[in-house]
């Protein structure tokens, strides 16, 4: 009895500790990550993304379509049961008039009514390469299905990118308000012994009081407009994110020139598919060679003129050739020759429209760059000036609001720094979507 209990008690334990373990790896699978890349949430958006599962489906269809192709050079076979009755049967009447006594003779007479059980196999030697130009042709049709997928993804990329920069942006803001709020407090508690004392009056504790609040009141309006971006990425990327999610600044990239965009290689993929259709027709125009084999049990068999069950076959090859189809083939490829025309013009216009985006965020990148280094050197000037002012404030030559006015200014300062900053490197991932490289 003890030892039974010792083991009861034992499986009990590893019960718990089992029951424990998935429990902490359940809430650890469900935790909203706590660091957060731009490349992830594209990731995750891939993963949530409806649309994109159907590549999967697209891919098994295809596979499948494939293989019925290649199945036109398998031997095909079919049973053929037939029962027929005839009003009139071959009839050979014979003149025997002048033979010899006991010469007479008559040719048997076919039945009326006729049976054949029959085993066909026909076997496709040549087709004039159809087969392989089906294949071909519905392998481009899945890349086309696909790369649709992809296109429909890409405005989702385009999103995101605006929503996590956006979010970087008011977290850099945020960031500041914060600094600055720790600068006025701090301020404001050196100036409490000035007041007490006399130096200072109550007014510029107020108005350094009134201007912390403020801060307060600007720190709620952006974290709740980060909290709008959380829920619309949320429904993006179908990850929940906490306010202490921090998203990373993306790396410095260079970028390229090269357009990989999803629209330029479904218009390739389309010209594409029109070349093939036109090496199709030229297909159909070939000769193709087949062979075939017959057996049979019927009555009557392969000698009609006996009524009785017989065993036959029948073996042979044969060759079809279209060699006149009225020009059909013809205009089917000047169709898909101005069908090509067309693609061109489409890619054309296009290219155009990318050039016109990626010549102004050039312009924007150029702009950006200039301004920082701007922002740089007022930074400088305004931390000198703000340093000079608290010095001045705390020696009551001026006041809090000579001094909130500076502070206020070195804040702007910073916050134009960061900002132009964020609004550069997305300008530089702006080009790589525009350009269909990210």
């Amino acid at each position: 009895m003890k030892i039974s209990t010792k083991k009861s008690v034992m499986r009990i334990k590893i019960g718990f500790t089992a029951i424990f373990i998935m429990f902490t790896f359940q809430i650890f699978g469900q935790s909203p990550p706590d660091s957060l890349s731009i490349d992830s949430c594209i990731i995750y958006a891939e993963n949530n993304f409806p649309v994109l599962k159907n590549n999967i489906l697209n891919d098994k269809i295809s596979s499948l379509q494939n293989k019925n192709y290649t199945s036109n050079f398998y031997p095909h076979i079919d049973f053929e049961a037939k029962a027929s009755y005839q009003s009139q049967t071959i009839d050979i009447a014979i003149d025997t008039q002048g033979l010899p006594p006991g010469a007479a003779f008559t040719f048997p007479t076919p039945p009326l009514d006729q049976y054949a059980l029959t085993l066909n196999l026909t076997q496709n030697i040549y087709d004039g390469g159809i087969t392989k130009h089906l294949k071909k042709i519905d392998n481009q049709k899945l890349k086309l299905k696909n790369l649709n997928n992809t296109l429909s993804f890409y405005q989702i990329k385009k999103q995101i990118n605006e929503i996590y920069f956006g979010i970087l942006i008011l977290q850099k803001t945020k960031e500041q308000i914060i600094q600055s709020e720790k600068e006025l407090e701090s301020r404001k508690k050196a100036l409490l012994s000035s007041v007490k004392n006399g130096l200072l009056t109550q007014d510029n504790l107020d108005l350094l009081s009134a201007n912390i609040l403020i801060l307060k009141q600007k720190f709620i309006e952006i974290q709740e407009n980060i909290n709008g971006l959380y829920r619309t990425l949320s429904v993006l990327t179908g990850k929940k994110f906490i306010e202490h999610t921090k998203f990373k600044i993306p790396h410095d990239i260079k970028i390229t020139n090269n357009n990989n965009r999803p629209e330029i290689k479904i218009l390739n993929t389309k010209n594409e598919l029109s070349e093939t259709n036109i090496n199709l027709l030229k297909s159909k125009r070939l000769p193709k060679i087949g062979a075939f084999a017959i057996g049979g049990y019927g009555n009557p068999g392969l000698t009609l003129i006996k009524d009785e069950w017989s065993p036959y076959f029948i073996v042979g090859a044969k060759l079809q050739w279209t060699v006149w189809d009225w020009n059909y083939v013809s205009r089917e490829k000047q169709i898909l020759k101005l069908k090509e025309a067309s693609i061109e013009n489409q890619k054309t216009t296009f290219n155009q429209s990318v050039n016109i985006q990626t010549n102004k965020l050039n312009s924007e990148i150029k702009k950006y760059t200039e301004l920082i280094n701007y922002d740089l050197k007022i930074i400088e000037l305004h931390k000198k000036i703000c340093k000079e002012t608290a010095r001045k404030l705390q020696n009551g030559t001026v006041n809090s609001a000579d001094y909130i006015s500076t502070l206020n200014a070195k804040e702007q300062a910073n916050i134009q720094y960061e900002i132009h900053k964020l609004k550069l490197l997305k300008c530089k991932y702006d080009y790589l979507i525009a350009t269909g490289n990210f």
